[in-house]
């Protein structure tokens, strides 16, 4: 390396050249790659934590929906149960008045049935999405049942509306035979 003078002789600088010629091009080389694979597996290291954040965070919001869904549809049991009880009082008091009601009695025992279903069907939902483990390597898989789950309570929940419908439909064929049957 060879002094440089800037402006004043009686000060130098000195320059450096970028290509040491004292060490071995193998021994430069070795450095390079040395420092090439640490950087590639602080970047993979990188990669991996964020992945990992991001799945722990997609796996939250995933529960948090499906726990939405199952509040839901514990609602929605909740009022077929009260409409239950709301039928069971009209069968009751048009039965009083001297109507047949066995028919629609027979197919409110059977919707109450379908309730009895839903409702364990509702609750094994939730047991299956309280049991995700957002921390677990198995998210998916656990996400994948308590999906499974909710689709299943969600579904007897159709069939326990449906139940009940029939109900209702027996019960306005009583009142219009009833009428009949009086003019």
């Amino acid at each position: 390396m060879a002094p440089v003078f800037a402006g004043d002789e009686s000060v130098f600088v000195k320059v450096e050249t970028s290509v040491n010629t004292n060490r071995p091009f193998a021994e430069v080389k070795e450095n390079l790659l040395e420092k090439k694979e640490q950087k590639q597996e602080e970047f993979r290291t990188k990669i991996a934590t964020r992945e990992a954040a991001f799945k722990q965070k997609f796996a939250k919001r995933v529960k948090e929906i499906l726990t939405s869904h199952v509040k839901h549809q514990q609602k929605v049991l909740a009022r077929l149960d009260a409409i239950a009880v709301k039928i069971q009082t009209r069968i009751d008091k048009l039965n009083s008045q001297g109507v047949d009601t066995t028919a629609a009695s027979a197919k409110l025992s059977e919707a109450k049935t379908m309730g009895v279903v839903a409702s364990a069907a509702v609750d094994t939902a939730k047991t299956k999405v309280d049991a995700i483990d957002t921390s677990s390597t198995d998210v998916r898989s656990q996400a994948q049942e308590a999906r499974d789950a909710v689709k299943a309570a969600r579904k007897t929940l159709f069939d326990y509306h449906k139940g009940l419908v029939a109900v209702l439909v027996e019960i306005k064929k009583l009142r219009t035979d009833g009428e009949r049957n009086e003019n």
